[in-house]
């Protein structure tokens, strides 16, 4: 099982924080990327996002890009302060091979340690990154290999 962790592209500065949307760059950007991810990334099955406007955003930009044939989730789990007891057991839930999820700093950067090692990984996660993961079985904490991260 693949699972790919995407932090939203660069956003809008304003309030209430979560009806903040994807700046022009934030929107070029999710558009030059996607191409490129697909060189790396061969399949999207299901994709999963944080109900804020700046993930949904960048979600539907990799949903199209990917041509996922599966709706977009809102998962509560992945908005900031994410639950990540939560998503690792709805993560698990899923019975697809290519899973996507858009969240938040700090949040993706714990969620990306916790899931390849017990020991606390210091990783940096600019507007837009993605970080692909690879499981033998389900997603569990401490069990996931690192493929790769791609920032810009």
């Amino acid at each position: 099982m693949n699972l790919y962790i995407v932090r939203h592209a660069h956003a809008e500065n304003g309030d209430p924080d979560s009806e903040r949307r994807l700046s022009q760059h934030g929107q070029e950007f999710m558009k030059e990327q996607i191409p490129k991810w697909k060189r790396s990334i061969s399949n999207v099955d299901l994709i999963l996002s944080s109900p804020y406007k700046r993930a949904l955003e960048t979600a539907e930009y990799i949903h199209k890009g990917f041509d996922v044939k599966h709706e977009l989730i809102i998962d509560q789990s992945l908005q900031p302060i994410m639950n990540i007891p939560d998503l690792i057991i709805t993560l698990s839930s899923f019975s697809v091979k290519n899973i996507l999820v858009v969240g938040h700093m700090p949040d993706v950067a714990e969620l990306t340690s916790l899931l390849v090692s017990s020991n606390n990984i210091e990783l940096l996660f600019t507007p837009g990154t993605i970080a692909a993961l690879e499981f033998k079985e389900n997603i569990s904490l401490y069990r996931g290999k690192l493929r790769f991260i791609l920032n810009n």
